[in-house]
């Protein structure tokens, strides 16, 4: 049995042990803090030299869309710095994703674009969308006018925006730009309720892109039969009407079979070179075309 004496001493040896090893950890432990202190405080300053920083911006396939602001806005997304220490502007920190989304994001009428870097400047890409329609702002087909006399004129034809607030719309259906006035059928106009949030028609859909394709198709039917459409006019319900020539409408639904479709157009050929006396040709009704 060991005696009280010896208790003590081996108890003090442990505690001496204890702190010894407490004092060497603490060691070690304040030293990483310091190395790593440096190390953070090296690279801080690294990476604030003028020979890793952005100095200018460069924008390239700007026509329409504002090239001082696509300048300002990438200028702001370089400004700043990560945790305070690493500014945004180093060559290899730059916020490439964030400076694509704001541009985007800031104009509808860029559709894509990308940013490189060149020396001591970067350069941001952008490619705007290309009209191929009108987006006119009325579900009527028809515009009401004065004539020289003040009676009223109605205009079914499509050949004049008449006082509509019209936009430009790319292939895909997508809304991006106010348009100025037109004579004649300069585009195909579109007419119906657009998809979308807020009040604003750009940055909206006429339809989401797969059923727009339904319209793309029909058009491009027509034009191989060398029909020209000058309008398109939702009706409801899924239905739609393709204004052509002299007035005459093609109704189809946007649940058709393209093929079923093709064939019908097909059938229908006839009646639409000749369209004196028909007022539209219907070919929602399965393998039936019926015209008025």
């Amino acid at each position: 049995m060991e005696s009280p004496a010896r208790r003590k001493l081996l108890k003090n040896a442990r505690n001496k042990r204890v702190r010894k090893n407490a004092c060497t950890y603490s060691f070690y432990i304040v030293g990483g803090i310091v190395l790593f202190a440096l190390l953070i405080g090296g690279l801080a300053y690294g990476a604030h030299r003028s020979e890793v920083t952005i100095t200018g911006v460069r924008v390239s396939g700007a026509e329409v869309a504002d090239e001082q602001d696509i300048v300002s806005r990438a200028e702001a997304a370089l400004s700043g710095a990560y945790l305070f220490m690493f500014p945004k502007a180093n060559f290899f920190l730059y916020p490439e994703n964030a400076i694509v989304r704001e541009i985007l994001a800031s104009d509808t009428r860029i559709k894509s674009t990308d940013v490189s870097r060149s020396g001591v400047e970067i350069t941001v890409t952008v490619v705007e969308h290309t009209p191929t329609y009108l987006w006119c702002d009325t579900t009527d087909d028809r515009r009401t006018r004065m004539n020289a006399d003040g009676k009223e004129r109605i205009d079914a034809d499509g050949s004049e925006q008449g006082d509509e607030e019209c936009f430009f719309t790319n292939d895909e259906g997508y809304v991006f730009s106010e348009a100025p006035l037109f004579s004649g059928n300069v585009y195909i106009t579109l007419r119906g309720p657009l998809y979308g949030e807020g009040t604003d028609p750009r940055g909206k859909r006429y339809l989401p892109l797969e059923q727009f394709k339904k319209i793309s198709q029909l058009l491009a039917l027509l034009s191989q039969q060398k029909i020209a459409a000058h309008s398109v006019r939702a009706m409801g319900s899924g239905d739609y009407a393709v204004g052509v020539r002299n007035g005459l409408e093609v109704r189809f639904s946007i649940a058709q079979d393209t093929g079923r479709l093709a064939e019908n157009l097909q059938s229908a050929s006839a009646a639409l070179v000749d369209t004196n006396d028909i007022e539209y040709i219907d070919l929602r009704f399965g393998n039936k075309v019926f015209y008025k």
